[in-house]
């Protein structure tokens, strides 16, 4: 999928095209550029980009506090409240806290833990929050009920049917006989012949069938030619009443479709873009506030070349966002609900989720980076893009143990972020570890 079909950032990012804030990092002068071209620079740009940050550090100190009992830790406060009575003073909330806050991170971990309980939640918004989901729920209930009344022939279906839709419902009632005719014959005459039966004595045809009997045995030839008449005459009506009666759709319901489309298709082009548009706007301030966090202090970067950056981030964004198959899932249908608010703020969750690594990364390429935050030379970048003898030798599969990593070359931040998904990471071992 592209970043047209999925709604990402487009163009060069540039502060005119898409918003983005603050570009102090850009050199408004011409020149030759200071960080090289994208396609010759280099930079080992660990830290990964596929990861959608959502992973946490099993051995981090964010979950050291579940090591201990709730028990043995209140009463160490308790212990540190009575030897302490200013310490008591200061904090006489202490012990409530710290009690709520352990409760509180066991229901989490209860719940399968935090990155679990931001899935649901995530998984909530993508589809309309607890109001939609109760809507569904209540749509499936009635599809369900639906269902069972088609399978059980229950009149009451026909009834709904009828008076929610009576053009639908009129439209198919011939092609619905049609088909009987091929699923049971025997009993595609007997509805024949209940509808022959129901017309016949609706207009009489019957009484007057006795009358020409009648007619013909007292040999009352002007009064049998007028029966026969009007049972003729009441055939060809019938016989063109038929031919009216044209079953599903015509060349009127076709032009109708084809109008309704064009209207949709307009409509649709004119959301996705109002989506892109904020899409754009937050995402690019977003690109740009790392791009300043990440080049070294007082540096700044010529126009042309922060152009390419971006552009090269944001196809790199596009790409690691739009590989994710529950992304892909989730965009479509939210995208569906034509509801822009909840749409962008999908979209850009997402994004942001991956941000830090795709910028990292790129910079690195394009040789950016301070030594230290991530940078190399221009054989990393080579062995990262796939060229040179030596990357497949310095590239291992698997995620590294947190001791094992090197995080001189490699953001901290970024490896916990990715620990749950896909990254990379160099190790201690001088090797670029992906997984």
């Amino acid at each position: 999928m592209d970043d047209e079909e999925f709604g990402l950032i487009d163009g060069t990012g540039t502060g005119d095209e898409g918003g983005g804030g603050d570009d102090s990092f850009v050199e408004e002068t011409s020149g030759e550029d200071e960080g090289g071209d994208p396609a010759t620079a280099g930079g080992d740009g660990a830290g990964g980009g596929e990861g959608d940050g959502r992973g946490t550090d099993d051995d981090g100190a964010s979950r050291a506090i579940v090591k201990f009992k709730p028990e043995e830790v209140r009463k160490g406060i308790r212990e540190i409240v009575s030897a302490n009575p200013d310490f008591a003073k200061k904090f006489p909330e202490l012990e409530k806290t710290v009690t709520r806050a352990l409760y509180k991170d066991a229901q989490i971990q209860n719940h399968g833990g935090l990155q679990r309980v931001n899935e649901v939640m995530e998984a909530l918004e993508v589809h309309g929050g607890l109001e939609a989901i109760q809507e569904m729920a209540d749509s499936i209930v009635g599809y369900r009920e639906l269902e069972q009344g088609f399978e059980r022939g229950d009149p009451a279906v026909i009834d709904g049917w009828a008076k929610d839709f009576p053009l639908g419902f009129k439209k198919l009632v011939a092609p619905a006989i049609d088909k009987l005719e091929s699923v049971d014959k025997a009993h595609y005459e007997a509805v024949a012949s209940y509808v022959i039966r129901k017309t016949f004595e609706s207009y009489g045809v019957f009484g007057a069938f006795a009358k020409l009997g009648e007619y013909l045995g007292a040999k009352n030839t002007d009064e049998a030619v007028k029966s026969f008449n009007e049972i003729a005459r009441f055939l060809s009506n019938a016989k063109s009443l038929a031919e009216k009666a044209r079953p599903g759709r015509d060349a009127r319901d076709e032009e109708l479709d084809e109008r309704e489309k064009e209207i949709a298709a307009r409509d649709k082009k004119a959301f996705y873009g109002s989506v892109r548009q904020d899409v754009n706007t937050q995402v690019t301030a977003a690109i740009n506030r790392q791009i300043r966090s990440l080049l070294p202090q007082g540096r700044k970067i010529k126009v042309e070349q922060a152009n390419r950056l971006r552009a090269s981030i944001n196809s790199e964004l596009a790409r690691v966002a739009n590989s994710n198959a529950d992304y892909q899932r989730n965009y479509e249908s939210t995208m569906n609900a034509r509801n822009k608010d909840r749409a962008v703020r999908f979209i850009v969750s997402n994004a942001l989720r991956k941000v830090p690594a795709v910028v990292k990364q790129v910079m690195g390429e394009f040789d950016l980076l301070s030594r230290g935050t991530g940078a190399g030379n221009g054989n990393n970048g080579a062995q990262r893009r796939g060229g040179g003898d030596n990357g497949a030798s310095r590239t291992v599969a698997g995620r590294p143990k947190t001791s094992e990593v090197d995080f001189t070359r490699t953001d901290k931040a970024t490896f916990l972020a990715t620990m749950g998904s896909h990254g990379q990471a160099w190790g201690l071992d001088g090797k670029l570890h992906k997984w």
